[in-house]
């Protein structure tokens, strides 16, 4: 198990406190944070990313693993973001059998600070890595993917993503 909390745990709904300097809760928190990442990962074979609150640890703490290994982002603001969006389907370690449609913005620039309190940056990253970024930014803030859900589209299994329509969408069986 995981440890992450599900959909309904209002300490979801809280938002986060800056990660101070020296800490002495950190190394534990990021630790448990890493951790929660990888049994995810192992149990559901997705997962990408999680936020301190996930495991309800009110700090701005997120943990990101996209191949590479994990690395922490620590108290990030977004120094700019794209006025060019886009749409998608986004899903949670929270809720993992839905999924929702969301429009995030293309990409953006990153500040924060990493695990040892050194000044970091990403710059105008990819649209991958900036609708990732997003949403653990709302998890920090306690917004859910819910919250951001185009209602048109509603909320779906998670498996079923790729036949979902929008509502009122025609069904075109030649399709």
């Amino acid at each position: 198990m995981s440890g992450i909390l599900q959909l309904g745990d209002p300490r979801l709904r809280l938002t986060s406190a800056t990660v101070a300097l020296g800490d002495p809760q950190l190394p534990e928190d990021l630790r448990d944070l890493a951790s929660a990442l990888q049994s995810f990962r192992k149990e559901h074979s997705w997962g990408r990313a999680v936020a301190a609150p996930q495991l309800g640890i009110a700090k701005r703490a997120i943990v990101f693993d996209i191949g590479a290994g994990p690395f922490f982002v620590l108290n990030p603001t977004i120094a700019w973001l794209s006025a060019e969006t886009f749409e998608l389907w986004d899903d949670c370690m929270c809720m993992p059998s839905i999924a929702v449609r969301v429009t995030r913005a293309c990409s953006l620039t990153l500040s924060f600070v990493d695990e040892f309190m050194r000044p970091r940056r990403l710059d105008r990253v990819s649209p991958e890595l900036s609708e990732l970024i997003q949403h653990e930014l709302d998890h920090l803030d306690g917004i859910l993917l819910t919250d951001r859900m185009i209602p048109e589209w509603g909320v779906v299994a998670r498996e079923l993503r790729g036949i979902a329509r929008p509502v009122g969408a025609r069904c075109n069986p030649e399709a």
